[in-house]
């Protein structure tokens, strides 16, 4: 998600991330991965 944060700061909607493409799906995806975690105690904030 910093990545994604770098890269907007930036203006550009697709980087890439370990040599592969990262576009907005694909971030929506990991936000979705993300707020499951949160949700069951997996993963704090912070």
């Amino acid at each position: 998600m910093q990545a994604y944060a770098d890269c907007q700061a930036t203006g550009a909607g697709v980087f890439a991330l370990d040599g592969k493409m990262v576009d907005m799906p694909m971030v929506k995806m990991a936000e979705r991965v993300l707020d499951k975690a949160k949700a069951t105690g997996l993963l704090i904030d912070g």
